[in-house]
C-alpha cells in the first residue's frame, strides 16, 4: 500500500500517511468507508447466490442404522483352532477381527459398496431400479457407473465405529426418504451375507482341517491301542517286573492321551459341519433404519453466515487493491504530467 491513497478523481489525491511511511488504520478504514459499496456489497451478493443454490438443490433424507459385531466366543471352531496350534498348524481366518473398526473398513470398501450399488429399490411412484440408477449415475459401461457410484455412497454414508462400546453407527443420506430407508436395510442385510459367507468358508477350511486330522488320530489310535494289547498279551505277569510296569504305564498314557485328541477332533469336525450350514445374523441391530419424519435441514443460517463472512474478506481485499491500483496510477499520471 503506497503511502498516497487516491479518491478515485484523476489528478486528486489524499495524503494521511504516517510519519515513517506507512498506512496508518485510519487510512484503511477511510478507503473502506469510500469504497463501502464493494466492501458491502460483495458479501450481500454472495449471501444471496448461496441462498439461492440451497433453495434450488433437492431435500435429501437422512436415516441412521447402529448395529453391534459379534465377538469371539472362544467356543465351537475356537477349540479347533486351539488344537490346531498345539500340533503346529495355523488355520485359515481363524483370528479374523470382527471389531467395529473392521466393519468401518467393510462399509467403506469398493466391493461391498459396488454390490450396494448394483442392489434393487423400488421407490413409491417409481418402478424398480438399481441404487446408482437412482444416483443418476453416468458412464460409457456399467462397471465405470459402478464404480462412479461407489465414489457417491462414500460421500452418502457416514460410518463412526465406537470402540468403546463395540457400536457401529451408519448414517444414510438421500433424496427420498423411502430410499434411505430401504438403503439401511440392505446395508444390514449385506453385511449378514458378508459375515454368512465369511463363517461358511471359514468352517469349511475347518471341517476339512478336522476331517483329515482326525483320520489321521483315530490310525494313531489305533497302532497305539495295537502296541498296547500285543505288550499285555505277551506280559500277562508285570507286577514282579519294574520295567515292565513302566512300558506298560507308557502304553497306556499314550492310548489316553491320544483317545483324547481324537474325541477332541472328532467334536471339532461336527461343530464345524454345524457352522457351515448356519444362516443366523452374525450382528445385533439395535437401531433398525426408519423412515425419515422430515427432511435434512438445509443449515441456511451456518451458509449465510459464513458466505457473508468470506465475501467481506473478498470486499476488504478488493477494496483495498483497487485502491492501490488507482494510486499507482495517479502517480504515474502526475509524473508523465510533470
Amino acid at each position: 500500500m503506497t503511502a498516497t491513497l487516491s479518491q478515485g478523481n484523476p489528478g486528486t489525491t489524499a495524503s494521511h500517511a504516517s510519519p515513517n511511511g506507512e498506512t496508518s488504520l485510519r487510512d484503511v478504514l477511510a478507503v473502506l468507508l469510500r469504497r463501502r459499496r464493494l466492501v458491502l456489497g460483495l458479501p450481500l451478493v454472495l449471501a444471496a447466490a448461496m441462498l439461492i443454490v440451497s433453495l434450488l438443490l433437492p431435500r435429501t433424507y437422512t436415516t441412521t442404522v447402529v448395529f453391534m459385531p459379534e465377538r469371539p466366543s472362544g467356543k465351537g471352531l475356537g477349540g479347533l483352532a486351539g488344537v490346531a496350534a498345539q500340533l503346529g498348524v495355523n488355520l485359515p481366518f481363524a483370528d479374523l477381527g470382527l471389531s467395529p473398526l473392521f466393519y468401518a473398513e467393510l462399509l467403506r470398501s469398493k466391493q461391498f459398496l459396488g454390490e450396494l450399488a448394483v442392489s434393487k429399490f423400488t421407490v413409491p411412484g417409481d418402478s424398480t431400479r438399481r441404487l446408482m440408477d437412482y444416483l443418476k449415475v453416468r458412464g460409457e459401461t456399467d462397471p465405470i457407473r459402478q464404480d462412479k457410484a461407489t465414489d457417491r455412497l462414500k460421500r452418502l454414508l457416514e460410518v463412526t465405529p465406537d470402540e468403546t462400546v463395540s457400536l457401529v453407527r451408519v448414517r444414510v443420506k438421500m433424496r427420498s426418504a423411502e430410499l434411505a430407508r430401504d438403503v439401511g436395510a440392505r446395508i444390514v442385510a449385506l453385511i449378514n451375507e458378508f459375515n454368512t459367507e465369511r463363517r461358511r468358508t471359514r468352517a469349511r477350511a475347518e471341517r476339512e482341517f478336522a476331517d483329515q486330522r482326525q483320520q489321521e488320530a483315530l490310525k494313531n489310535l489305533r497302532e497305539s491301542e495295537s502296541d498296547l494289547l500285543s505288550f499285555l498279551t505277551q506280559n500277562r505277569n508285570t507286577s514282579g517286573s519294574p520295567v515292565l510296569l513302566a512300558q506298560r504305564d507308557r502304553l497306556s498314557r499314550e492310548v489316553t492321551v491320544r483317545q483324547q485328541l481324537y474325541q477332541s477332533l472328532r467334536q471339532s469336525f461336527d461343530q464345524a459341519r454345524l457352522e457351515e450350514v448356519r444362516n443366523t445374523p452374525t450382528i445385533t441391530v439395535v437401531e433398525d433404519p426408519q423412515l425419515p419424519a422430515r427432511p435434512d435441514s438445509r443449515r441456511l443460517i451456518q451458509k449465510l453466515a459464513l458466505s457473508l463472512l468470506v465475501g467481506l474478506l473478498f470486499g476488504v481485499f478488493a477494496a483495498l487493491w483497487q485502491e492501490h491500483r488507482a494510486a499507482r496510477l495517479a502517480v504515474v499520471a502526475a509524473g508523465a504530467w510533470d
